[in-house]
């Protein structure tokens, strides 16, 4: 029979392990939410070769500040 502190530790080491599990799944989750509603495919610029030369060129003429 095993000591009742051995198993009361041995049950909080799978509740810790699972908690942690938990929260790098939902903080993933989050990540690739993130990604798509700030950096996602519907977000991007279409870049040219001219754009990026002319960007080069003259930063100043095609600053994206108003």
């Amino acid at each position: 029979m095993v000591p009742q502190g051995e198993v009361s530790r041995a049950l909080r080491g799978r509740s810790l392990g699972r908690d942690i599990g938990w929260a790098l799944l939902i903080k993933s989750v989050a990540l690739v939410l993130l990604y798509f509603a700030f950096f996602g495919p519907s977000r991007r610029v279409e870049m040219t070769a001219d754009r990026v030369a002319g960007a080069l060129i003259d930063p100043a003429q095609h600053s994206t500040r108003p």
